[in-house]
């Protein structure tokens, strides 16, 4: 079997798992659409509940990193309503957080490309 014959195996067992996991999208907001480098990041955390977006490796290092820096452990009622709520709302900001990161970045490089094509007021 030739190298790209593997790959192509391994990509359709990823597509296969991931939506197994309930992940449907394939590109994340870094622009990552390889899905041999997805994983399904849990939103409320594993613990909780199964819901799931799909994350290149990368950024799921990230935010896994700083989900357990900032966010509280998940308590002795960890099927209270109350605190799946608040893991998920954490959850969910972490995710905006991240995209509007993303978002500045991508407005900058316009601004910055929108100078370069100016004439000078010179």
């Amino acid at each position: 079997m030739d190298e790209s014959e593997t790959y192509r195996r391994r990509l359709a067992v990823r597509h296969r798992s991931l939506r197994r996991l309930g992940v449907l999208n394939v590109r994340c907001i870094c622009g990552e659409t390889d899905a041999t480098s997805f994983e399904a990041d849990h939103i409320y955390r594993r613990e909780l509940d199964g819901a799931c977006w799909g994350i290149c490796v990368n950024c799921h290092r990230k935010r896994s990193a700083r989900a357990e820096s900032e966010h509280p452990k998940v308590g002795c009622a960890a099927g209270d309503p109350l605190e799946r709520q608040g893991h998920l709302l954490l959850g969910v900001r972490d995710y905006l957080t991240f995209i509007a990161g993303h978002l500045d970045q991508s407005a900058e490089l316009m601004f910055r490309l929108a100078a370069k094509g100016r004439p000078s007021d010179d």
